[in-house]
Formats: structure tokens, sequence, C-alpha cells
């Protein structure tokens, strides 16, 4: 009998880092309400030494869906303008 694989939805949350102290208490409580039946991919994953930009790339292309932590802070910033918007929206 072949068994079923089952896989976690994975999430890339992006934020501005202005935004930091609002967005991790907001990640406390969506980690509380998904039961870590859901996967989450946050820029603190990224291990020291560790080239951040390819990091980011590569999780945007292992996710399934995103999350935007809308500000002001975030629609001004430049990285996430020209970065992860783009590869997010236009992949």
């Amino acid at each position: 009998m072949n068994k079923i694989k089952l896989f976690l939805p994975s999430f890339f949350l992006s934020y501005s880092h202005k935004d930091n102290e609002f967005f991790i208490d907001f990640c406390k409580k969506l980690f509380i309400i998904t039961e870590n039946k859901w996967s989450f991919w946050l820029d603190n994953d990224i291990k020291i030494g560790e080239n951040w930009n390819n990091a980011i790339y590569e999780a945007i292309e292992n996710t399934q869906f995103a999350i935007f932590a809308l500000s002001n802070n975030f629609l001004d910033s430049l990285y996430i303008q020209k970065n992860e918007l783009p590869k997010l929206l236009f992949r």
C-alpha cells in the first residue's frame, strides 16, 4: 500500500525591521494559532555567516505562500520593494 505524504503549508513572512517588535509578537500568536501545523520562514532563520540575500531568495523559491506585514515602514523599504516583492509576486 502506498503511503500518502502529507506536507506542511509553507509561508514566507515579509516585514520591515523597523516593525520588528510588533511583527515578532504577531508571529508568536500566529505560531500558537496554527499549532505548528504550518511552516514559517523568517529572516531570523538565516545562520551567522550565511549570505542573507541568497538565503532570502532561496526561501522565496521554496515557499508556497507569503504573509506581508503591511505598514508604512514596509512600503518605504527599498529592499522589500526591489527584491522581495517582485520575486514573490511575479514567480
